[in-house]
């Protein structure tokens, strides 16, 4: 058994070392930055000691967490001697932060989602901005070719067939302009947003450990602990201590039509191929491992259950299509 080392991680502390040269750095965040919304939770940023094909050793953050992590991760430049000239979104929710980011670490380029962050308030702003926009590579398929150089240390893999509302003028453009709607407001109007647009989830792979980190296609994991913070109406719609996919949910939600179930789930049977041992998330509370695993059998028969009520552990997705499209008829 493997997987990161998850025994120090603390929202007080600096950074927390989970592997050989990997660092995790945690803070305390409402989703947003919508403290009078939500409750707490994680927002993790990995980052790892590389070195890329000309042999150049640097940190590679996957990840952006808020600028409450930018000290965090300069004393992990200055303890390992290294600097962080690459980051690695996990996704088109969370670019809040980019800003900061790209300001703070004037050396560094962002690769992030070319499917819905560009149309974002946010990312309308950020790429009209001429010196930020040649410092961000944007991604929208699967496979990440500027990052096959890692592949021996890191591997990602970007879902894209899944979906959620568009931008709404309601919610926060980031985290300096948050949503002002109350919470009663706020939750009434994102019920009756529409999910019609695509977006990136990045799920991450580390060969040494056999960790995988999950993104927003699958939902929190919730201990005991932190199911509790979470009051009316997310402890009804939260899973607790569950490893979910989101794909029957409302927000985000899985695809409806046949070929875009197809990719999604030839996508999937890439992720049920690897060996992992362990299987965490940015979000639960600091030292929760959604999973450990003996063997890369056991993981794909627990992540097989787990995508099994979607259709998404078949690869044809001929299974995941009948799912997502099942109409219960009541006859009497």
């Amino acid at each position: 058994m493997s997987g990161f080392d998850l025994s120090k991680e603390s929202f007080d502390s600096d950074y927390c070392v989970v592997a050989d040269d990997v660092y995790m750095v945690s803070e305390r965040h409402a989703p947003g930055g919508a403290t009078h919304i939500f409750p707490a939770i994680n927002n993790r940023g990995f980052v790892y000691r590389v070195k890329n094909d000309q042999g150049q050793e640097h940190l590679l953050m996957n990840g952006i967490p808020s600028d409450k992590c930018i000290p965090k991760v300069k004393k992990i430049e200055e303890d390992v001697g290294q600097k962080l000239t690459l980051i690695v979104g996990s996704g088109d929710f969370h670019h809040m932060a980019m800003k900061d980011w790209l300001d703070e670490f004037p050396q560094a380029k962002i690769i992030m989602s070319g499917i819905k962050f560009p149309k974002t308030r946010n990312g309308v702003e950020i790429l009209e901005n001429a010196d930020y926009k040649k410092r961000i590579e944007l991604v929208t398929d699967f496979d990440f070719p500027s990052l096959e150089q890692y592949r021996d240390v890191l591997q990602f893999f970007g879902f894209n067939q899944f979906l959620c509302p568009p931008d709404a003028p309601f919610t926060a453009k980031d985290f300096k302009n948050t949503s002002k709607a109350s919470k009663f407001t706020y939750l009434r109007n994102v019920a009756s947003l529409k999910t019609t647009e695509k977006f990136l989830a990045v799920w991450t792979y580390h060969v040494p450990t056999k960790q995988l980190i999950y993104e927003h296609n699958f939902n929190f994991f919730l201990t005991p602990e932190h199911h509790k913070q979470f009051g009316f109406p997310f402890s009804l719609l939260l899973p607790k201590e569950k490893i979910r996919s989101c794909a029957k949910e409302k927000i985000p939600t899985g695809p409806r039509e046949l070929e875009e179930c197809k990719e999604h789930c030839r996508q999937m049977s890439v992720v049920l191929g690897l060996d992992v041992r362990a299987m965490m998330e940015y979000h639960s509370l600091p030292g929760a491992m959604a999973g450990r695993y003996d063997s890369k059998e056991d993981f794909r028969k627990e992540l097989v259950k787990v995508l099994k009520p979607s259709g998404e552990d078949q690869a044809d997705g001929e299974a995941m299509y009948k799912a997502m499209n099942r109409r219960f008829c009541f006859c009497f």
